[in-house]
């Protein structure tokens, strides 16, 4: 062979060599491509994945929580219920009180009425027994002329006998 065709099979051998390395690039450079692609793919399945889990971990937790807060809702309501019927009750009481304060009032009022009654009829009883009642004219003539004005003014409210005595006390 001569050293033109040593140097053509040498360009050719460079070539394929070339050829071959580029070949071998273009491998690499599409496995690198497919390799990137399923990292994208995981990772973003691993993302979506861990998201998914957050979001249940997130709303297990709003859960609990809201059954702990549902829990010192009711909790709080029933204190407060409870609360409001002792002040309830306390304030029954006080109507209770003040019914039998007010009992007491009326018995009072009915003994000393029962007083007056006892009072009245032993007056008049006293009055009976003294003899007739004063009249008007007799109760004037007994006093002096210048108090028979005073005793035409006040002489409806005089009841008790002698009629005399009890105007001129």
């Amino acid at each position: 062979m001569s050293k033109r065709a040593q140097a053509a099979m040498a360009r050719r051998e460079d070539r394929r060599a070339a050829r071959e390395r580029l070949a071998a690039v273009r491998a690499e450079l599409r496995e690198a491509r497919v390799r990137r692609k399923r990292a994208l793919f995981d990772a973003r399945e691993q993302c979506r994945a861990e998201r998914i889990a957050t979001r249940e971990r997130v709303r297990a937790e709003q859960r609990e929580r809201l059954a702990a807060l549902r829990e010192a809702g009711r909790a709080a309501r029933a204190e407060a219920r409870a609360t409001c019927s002792k002040r309830l009750a306390q304030a029954r009481a006080i109507r209770d009180d003040g019914a039998r304060a007010r009992e007491r009032v009326r018995a009072e009022k009915a003994l000393q009425g029962d007083l007056r009654r006892a009072s009245r009829d032993e007056e008049h009883a006293c009055a009976r027994q003294t003899g007739p009642r004063e009249t008007d004219d007799d109760v004037r003539a007994n006093l002096p002329s210048n108090r028979a004005p005073l005793f035409d003014r006040v002489r409806r409210l005089i009841k008790a006998a002698p009629r005399t005595e009890s105007f001129l006390r």
